[in-house]
C-alpha cells in the first residue's frame, strides 16, 4: 500500500470522525440568549423617563433618570435625588447621556442645573463651576 493511500484513508477517517462529532459540538458553539427586564417606579426607579445608563468599573449599572440618580447592583435600585447642602446633588434631571466615569472611579454627572462629580464610595456630589457660574 503506498503512502498516498494511506494518507487519504485518513483524510477519510478524519472527515467522518469530524461529521460525526458536528452534532454533538455545535450546540456548544451557539451564543446565549440574551434576556431582558424592563423596570419602572414600581421596581425603585425615580421616574419612568431614563435619560443615561452607565455600567461603573464595579459592576454597579447607573440609570440617570429626569428625577433623579438611581444605582442598581442587580437586586434593588438606590436612588440619590434633588438634595440641597454640602454633598448634595441640586438639579435632579439628569440631562440625555449625561452619564460618564473616569479612570479614578468618579462619575461625572450633568443635571439641568450643573455638572457634579460624584464619589461613589463617599456618595457626595461635587458641583464643578462652569465658566459662567464663576463669573457670575
Amino acid at each position: 500500500m503506498s503512502f498516498v493511500s494511506k494518507s487519504r484513508r485518513w483524510q477519510r477517517r478524519l472527515t467522518a470522525i469530524a461529521i460525526w462529532l458536528l452534532p454533538a459540538v455545535s450546540p456548544l458553539a451557539q451564543l446565549p440568549t440574551p434576556s431582558f427586564e424592563h423596570f419602572t417606579t414600581d421596581q425603585g426607579l425615580p421616574s419612568d423617563y431614563v435619560t443615561a445608563i452607565l455600567k461603573d468599573r464595579r459592576g454597579f449599572l447607573w440609570v440617570g433618570t429626569t428625577n433623579g440618580l438611581s444605582r442598581f447592583d442587580g437586586l434593588t435600585f438606590k436612588t440619590y435625588r434633588r438634595q440641597n447642602g454640602p454633598g448634595g446633588m441640586i438639579g435632579s434631571y439628569i440631562v440625555d447621556n449625561g452619564l460618564t466615569e473616569d479612570k479614578k472611579g468618579f462619575l461625572w454627572v450633568a443635571t439641568n442645573r450643573g455638572l457634579y462629580r460624584f464619589d461613589p464610595i463617599r456618595e457626595r456630589f461635587q458641583l464643578i463651576p462652569t465658566p459662567t457660574q464663576r463669573d457670575g
